[in-house]
């Protein structure tokens, strides 16, 4: 089964860790044809909400029958985050490795789900109904106190809670497709940095510290801190997105988090054996180097 690229929050899960939009999406599709039919036969523009329709992709991982409110990333978010993934990846289908609910509110155990996907999206909604992330390009390790990562990254936050009240359908499709991105701006390198797993948070993007560029703002810190027991975290306002806080304050407290990847087979099967294969890939290749270096 598959989803478009804006549907409701509304997941119908089948046995097969896919999903399909609910009845009422696609009556809700049917009717935007409709009216964008109208709108080639009338010979005016199309407008923003008519547009041709998008690519449709598959979502892996939601085998377990949660209820929509259980999920972080409805199909409408992950639809509007897609256009600024990779080039690479704007085929592939979504899987979701990790969510608190399912797999226990730990690092440790977030860690274990990701790292091997070499790029992830990282979900988090607040108490509050705030929703916001980020997308990594690299694969997460354990680093210290270094910073790693590509341009490719992003920060990204949905403009308005999903507490905010919706009438219809349409309405929470229009709510849940409204995202902004915050991308790699080229002030530093403070991408993404892992610690520990035992100790310390998980941290996305930061201020001045191992800075090679002049951005002169003491005000600027990590775009993006979870804490290590996955119950709190903090936004500042970040040099390295040039991004503000995500969330209404500086701190937050997690409602639940999910960690997405991008693979473009069909099952999690299929997806979990290529993983295995391009990370043994990987590995050797990182060893013949580290041979060949030694041998020099």
């Amino acid at each position: 089964f598959q989803c478009s690229m804006h549907t409701i929050d509304s997941w119908d899960l089948d046995d097969t860790g896919g999903c399909e939009a609910s009845t009422e999406y696609e009556e809700y599709e049917e009717e935007k044809s409709s009216k964008e039919q109208n709108t080639e036969d009338n010979g005016m523009e199309e407008s923003s909400e008519c547009q041709a329709p998008s690519p449709r992709y598959e979502i892996l991982g939601t085998l377990e029958k949660c209820s929509a409110p259980s999920y972080v990333m409805s199909p409408a978010i992950l639809g509007a985050i897609r256009p600024h993934l990779p080039f690479v990846v704007h085929q592939d289908n979504y899987w979701l490795k990790y969510s608190m609910i399912r797999d226990g509110s730990s690092l440790r155990s977030l860690f274990q789900h990701i790292q091997s996907s070499p790029r992830t999206i990282i979900a988090i909604e607040t108490m509050n109904g705030e929703i916001f992330g980020s997308f990594t390009s690299t694969h997460w390790r354990v680093s210290g106190l270094e910073y790693y990562g590509s341009g490719e990254s992003f920060l990204w936050k949905l403009k308005k809670p999903r507490t905010v009240s919706c009438n219809t359908v349409e309405d929470q499709v229009v709510l849940e497709s409204e995202v902004e991105i915050f991308s790699w701006a080229g002030n530093n390198w403070n991408v993404q940095c892992l610690p520990n797993l035992d100790e310390s948070p998980i941290i996305i993007g930061g201020g001045e510290e191992n800075i090679s560029f002049n951005v002169p703002n003491s005000d600027f810190g990590a775009g993006l801190i979870i804490d290590q027991d996955l119950s709190r975290g903090t936004s500042n306002p970040c040099a390295t997105f040039q991004s503000p806080a995500l969330c209404s304050g500086k701190d937050f407290k997690i409602k639940n988090i999910e960690a997405w990847t991008l693979t473009p087979v069909s099952s999690i099967e299929q997806a979990e054996s290529l993983e295995r294969a391009l990370n043994f890939v990987k590995e050797n290749n990182n060893s013949f180097r580290a041979h060949r270096r030694a041998s020099i």
